[in-house]
């Protein structure tokens, strides 16, 4: 019995250091495709609504999420949401990493302005200096981290019919989205991204959440499970293996968002 325990055991260590390694084997393909087609692809986002957006060389935030960005498939469908309720005047961008949406919107002329939140220092310094390669930095402000009294540190008035709060704050939207701070927003338009696996009880904070925002919004949901390559000629050369491999952002699960919108009367 003893014998047959120990074999049992060292069958499933095996089986999770093979699963380790195969992951980690696709890591490295992954880093060594996308640092191919960066070099390839340099630093001007060629495709989808933020087109023309310049990229500085660094990041702080998902480096190798870099060909994707210029290709426009990086968060393609919130992207794609995005410009769906352009042109914006505002955008808050809370999570705002080094200031893809938040730089990227101003500068590919999706929203006149934006207000970012992010709290690693790093990637403040990174949106500033983005914002100055793409001309816009008179259009950018940026603060540290966000909480549920957002809206009031801007010193400006609360998000209207014209402007776009987009939240991606890595489980912390379950404490920033109180009951108080939704009825704030109800006048505008708010994504945010669900991370309820990243917090204790995060499907019951989550399902919290949905209820509160039931309360002043209608809601919808962007399901982060599709990709379109077509009329992007980069890929035609590709390999299946290689094209796929290149779209992956490397997440550890399909991710969604929650899309609130003003309440039609």
């Amino acid at each position: 019995m003893a014998g047959l325990r120990e074999n049992l055991h060292r069958r499933v260590a095996q089986a999770f250091i093979d699963i380790g390694r195969e992951h980690r084997l696709l890591a490295l393909l992954r880093e060594r495709e996308n640092k191919r087609l960066k070099n390839q692809l340099g630093n001007e986002v060629l495709y989808g609504p933020l087109k023309g957006f310049k990229l500085i060389d660094v990041a702080q935030w998902g480096a190798s999420d870099h060909p994707l960005k210029i290709l426009g498939l990086y968060e393609q469908p919130v992207q794609s949401r995005m410009a769906e309720l352009g042109p914006l005047n505002r955008i808050f961008c809370l999570g705002a990493a080094d200031g893809f949406f938040g730089v990227g919107a101003v500068a590919a002329g999706l929203a006149k302005r934006s207000l970012n939140w992010e709290m690693v220092e790093e990637s403040r310094r990174i949106i500033a200096e983005t914002a100055e390669l793409n001309g816009v930095a008179d259009a950018i402000k940026t603060f540290d981290i966000a909480d549920s009294g957002f809206v009031a540190e801007t010193g400006e008035e609360a998000p209207g019919p014209g402007d776009l709060v987009l939240i991606d704050v890595e489980g912390a939207e379950y404490d920033i989205l109180t009951a108080e701070t939704l009825k704030v927003l109800s006048a505008t338009r708010v994504i945010t991204e669900l991370h309820p696996f990243l917090v204790p009880e995060g499907k019951a904070k989550e399902e919290a959440l949905l209820e509160r925002a039931g309360a002043v919004f209608d809601i919808n949901f962007i399901d982060d499970s599709i990709r379109d390559v077509t009329g992007i000629p980069e890929f035609r050369e590709m390999s299946d293996d290689a094209r796929w491999l290149a779209c992956s952002e490397a997440r550890e699960r399909q991710m969604r968002w929650a899309c609130f919108m003003p309440r039609q009367s």
